[in-house]
């Protein structure tokens, strides 16, 4: 009787235990606007900070690659350039001198104005591992907050007046080259050049997290994309993601 007495206690205990781990997972928080009860924001508290999580921490990581390969090789091609300059003929100089401080704002645009998702994602993703039952909604609203936010950023550096902005600052060293030091020639592969190296940073910029709200809302799946990436290599990868 005493055996039966312990074995019931202690079965009784780890009931206890278990249970909080089991009501966390059942935990319903509000759905944010917009929501159509289709998409993850639909599903329970801990599902939807597992998949905030994995969405934070793999564009996390493919943003750093992204500012290490294109923030080094801006920052290469201004060093080069500059170093170029007094050792260069004068009619040359003014093209090299140009040439780094392009490569510079290219540089700056990089590594200055990170995504949010590049700091906040892993804090996030490592709070929603020992979150307490009590501050779980709160939790999932900042995750919400932080992917909308990223979604935002993510288009508008995919839209329509980062390219014109890239293509100003391509015509702009042209027209600096050609009408200040009559370097025409110059003035044309220079613009040339960064300009394609503008686009080519644009569209291997980091943007799964504009499919990933959608996913989060709605329940829109991505479509089959093809794209180029950059690889720590150096080099280019060409990715397809569905």
């Amino acid at each position: 009787m005493v055996r039966l007495l312990k074995t019931l206690r202690l079965g009784a205990a780890f009931a206890l235990l278990c249970l909080p781990l089991h009501a966390s997972a059942e935990i319903e928080c509000a759905q944010p606007e917009g929501a159509n009860g289709q998409g993850i924001s639909a599903k329970s508290a801990r599902e939807r900070l597992d998949y905030l999580s994995q969405v934070f921490t793999k564009e996390a990581k493919a943003s750093q690659l992204y500012m290490t390969v294109y923030g080094t090789s801006y920052l290469a091609l201004t060093v080069g350039q500059l170093s170029l300059v007094p050792v260069s003929q004068p009619v040359d100089q003014p093209t090299w001198f140009w040439g780094a401080l392009n490569s510079f704002i290219g540089f700056a645009a990089v590594m200055f104005v990170p995504l949010s998702v590049v700091d906040a994602g892993p804090r996030f993703a490592a709070r929603a591992q020992t979150v307490s039952d009590a501050d779980t909604c709160k939790l999932v609203e900042e995750g919400e907050k932080l992917l909308k936010t990223s979604f935002d950023e993510e288009t508008f550096q995919r839209g329509w007046l980062m390219h014109l902005g890239n293509g100003l600052i391509g015509v702009g060293l042209g027209l600096v080259l050609a009408l200040g030091y009559h370097q025409y020639l110059s003035a044309v592969l220079n613009g040339v050049a960064s300009i394609a190296i503008g686009e080519l940073m644009l569209w291997t910029q980091p943007n799964q997290l504009i499919p990933g709200w959608k996913t989060y809302l709605t329940g829109q799946q991505q479509t089959v994309t093809f794209h180029v990436v950059p690889t720590a290599g150096p080099g280019l990868g060409f990715v397809m993601r569905f």
